[in-house]
């Protein structure tokens, strides 16, 4: 019998959407769960997020805002840090577990014996035609990005960006893993060839989801309010 497991998309601070997803998922009698990173920021809670996936033994991947407080962290004494920043270091530090928790990510996880083929897990997004050895540091944060160039990477709405030929990554993924990711916000989890996006946005008043394997099903939990705005944020497609 092959396993099950969950991965869990974008939950950035939202502590009482994750209390729900995981009490949800206590009957999936799963065999392990992961995340897709950015735990942090912008939400309530980032040290009781982190804290309870510690709890429970949950780890996954590193996304750009772990990565970016793990260097603010080292230079908390500079001007230039914005008090969401702050807010997320203060909340993180009553633990230093939480810190330690986040600096063990790895950027890319690769979990095989689920279905037909491996399944990477990542935060943005994978270069096609580069082995995963040789992935560039910011696969946690690709959306566009330029293919003959690995690492540089610009955001779905930068319309020079696209003039230029950098592109959706999900749409030149030619790996044989399925890659599940999050990083995009989507309306409701994506399928694109062998990509799977399941950041639905919580910390903006969406959702919390997360996707059960091998059943490719998806277990949802609305965010009980707006946290943080964005302008024109949500992707339909």
């Amino acid at each position: 019998m092959s396993q099950k497991i969950a991965i869990i998309g974008d939950v950035h601070g939202c502590i009482d959407e994750l209390r729900e997803l995981l009490t949800l998922l206590e009957h999936e009698q799963l065999d392990a769960t992961w995340h897709l990173g950015d735990l942090v920021d912008r939400g309530p809670d980032s040290g009781a997020v982190v804290a309870l996936l510690r709890q429970h033994g949950i780890t996954g991947v590193m996304g750009n805002h772990e990565a970016r407080l793990l260097d603010l962290q080292k230079r908390t004494s500079s001007s230039d840090i914005s008090d969401e920043k702050r807010r997320s270091i203060a909340s993180l530090s009553q633990d230093p577990e939480n810190w330690n928790y986040l600096r063990q990510l790895p950027r890319i996880h690769i979990i095989d014996g689920i279905i037909k083929r491996p399944i990477a897990l990542v935060h943005g997004g994978l270069w096609p035609g580069l082995p995963l050895w040789k992935q560039p540091f910011s696969v946690m944060m690709a959306q566009l990005i330029d293919p003959v160039k690995p690492g540089s990477v610009a955001w779905l709405t930068d319309e020079k960006a696209k003039a230029q030929g950098l592109v959706p990554w999900w749409d030149l993924w030619d790996g044989d893993e399925l890659v599940v990711f999050g990083h995009t916000v989507f309306r409701q989890p994506q399928v694109f060839g062998n990509t799977i996006g399941i950041d639905t946005g919580c910390v903006f008043g969406g959702a919390l989801s997360a996707l059960i394997l091998p059943d490719f099903r998806i277990v949802q939990v609305q965010a009980r309010r707006v946290y943080a705005h964005r302008d024109n944020l949500f992707r339909d497609d």
